[in-house]
């Protein structure tokens, strides 16, 4: 599942944002925040190989997993991973990046909004100032949002994470705590029913 919503992720981007794709294949930094096992980070090396990658993760089996992933790949000369909070990141690797990832990630987080606001003031830090920050969220719906479907799988996944302290959003609510960060500029894209925000300074 994770592979199949980074290659929407990566689809969503390139569709909207033609020119900032062909500045990426010329090269560039894209850092991941909550890398995993390392399937986005693959899907974007594979897409664009002029750019160095960093893959950002806190739990040890994926920073494990991923490691194993790059070291067998084509690609390894180009990526690092690396075990960290987003925080103590952006203190002790002062750089900026072009692009920003967060893929199924921002939900997971643990903690309030308050939290999940400071997460995405430290990526305003480390990014670029004509870059992008893309986060690949499930939405739940609107109360008031007309349903043509039971879409039944994407309920229950949800109500199964929230019962572990996930937060979803709906649209609005997610426009309304980006406006609490540092970022002013959102636009939100949607493919079936992967949804990928553009968050810009």
């Amino acid at each position: 599942m994770s592979g199949q919503q980074a290659a929407s992720l990566e689809k969503i981007f390139a569709a909207n944002f033609k020119d900032y794709k062909k500045k990426l294949r010329k090269g560039g930094k894209i850092l991941e925040v909550g890398c995993g096992y390392g399937y986005t980070l693959k899907g974007w090396a594979e897409k664009y190989k002029n750019i160095e990658i960093i893959g950002l993760d806190i739990d040890d089996n994926a920073i494990k997993y991923a490691i194993e992933l790059v070291k067998n790949s084509q690609w390894k000369d180009r990526i690092q991973i690396v075990k960290s909070t987003i925080h103590e990141f952006a203190q002790e690797y002062p750089q900026e990046f072009d692009l920003i990832l967060l893929n199924q990630v921002l939900h997971e987080i643990e903690g309030n909004d308050s939290t999940r606001k400071a997460i995405l003031d430290n990526l305003y830090i480390i990014l670029k100032d004509d870059g992008k920050v893309i986060v690949g969220e499930s939405m739940i719906p609107s109360v008031f949002t007309q349903r043509k479907k039971f879409l039944f799988y994407e309920i229950v996944h949800k109500w199964f994470e929230i019962l572990f302290g996930s937060r979803f959003y709906d649209e609005d609510q997610f426009r309304e705590f980006i406006s609490t960060t540092s970022f002013k500029n959102v636009d939100m894209f949607k493919r079936g029913t992967d949804y990928v925000w553009i968050l810009q300074k």
